[in-house]
């Protein structure tokens, strides 16, 4: 493997690069598969083989930042352990191909509009289709959750039907609920706690993404496939009251990768 692409973030982080989001034809950011199994793999090599001093990492899409007390390890020796770490990275990910050739697809309920989806009209009008259609083409793809965004649990699913891709709204939502779906540009995504948003919310899924006492407390894991079912509201409030009880089942499957 050649010398790591790493940059400084700060004086206690940095951050490792492995592909670009950039499409070259025409500068719109995409989703490269690759540089994410890169991603996702140089993480689990350091999970195993940790390095003293680093504190934590956050994966994205194409890039792993890495947080360390400087204190402990400097800059300099960090980069020089992370090289030797990962200069087997590409075997790794040949042989994790080789022994787990399908992925896992958890299915996750979603009921589409009304107190659900307060935006799935206006997503309708803009994207020129009925609002049938929109659930449509949404709950069609086989997801796959990309990164975990910018708060715990925040989850980006790639590979959003390119002709909802809705820029994001210009009126922010004060509050969207928890388990929220919703569209912002090229992504969809599902919120996992309450908070502000400028995504347009076409739905809502009863699961709960987040949560601090579960182990793993995020529900869904990052390279996982996400089938989304539509359902009805009283379904919805159904799988509620089985969540509540501790009774509900997540379903889930094994799909080729």
């Amino acid at each position: 493997m050649t010398e790591l692409d790493i940059s400084i973030v700060g004086d206690s982080a940095l951050n490792i690069v492995f592909g670009s989001t950039l499409d070259p034809a025409n500068g719109s950011r995409t989703y490269d598969p690759d540089a994410a199994r890169h991603v996702r793999c140089a993480l689990e090599l350091l999970e195993r083989q940790p390095i003293q001093g680093t504190i934590g990492a956050t994966p994205a899409y194409c890039a792993l930042t890495i947080y360390y007390d400087p204190l402990t390890i400097g800059y300099d020796e960090l980069v020089l352990q992370l090289n030797d770490r990962l200069a087997n990275l590409e075997s790794y990910i040949a042989a994790q191909n080789a022994e787990h050739p399908s992925r896992t697809v958890v299915k996750v309920p979603v009921c589409y509009g009304g107190e659900y989806g307060r935006d799935l009209e206006a997503v309708a009008k803009s994207a020129g289709m009925t609002t049938d259609e929109v659930i449509k083409r949404h709950s069609a793809p086989i997801y796959e959750v990309g990164m975990h965004g910018f708060y715990p649990g925040f989850t980006y699913l790639t590979g959003l039907d390119h002709k909802l891709d809705i820029p994001r709204s210009f009126e922010p939502h004060d509050s969207v609920p928890a388990g929220s779906v919703g569209i912002g540009g090229k992504q969809t995504g599902i919120y996992s706690l309450t908070s502000p948003g400028d995504w347009h919310v076409i739905g809502r899924t009863p699961l709960q993404l987040f949560d601090i006492e579960r182990k793993p407390a995020l529900l869904l894991q990052i390279g996982q496939g996400v089938e989304i079912e539509p359902i009805s509201a009283a379904e919805f409030e159904n799988i509620s009251q089985l969540i509540a009880e501790g009774t509900y089942e997540l379903q889930s499957y094994e799909q080729e990768a």
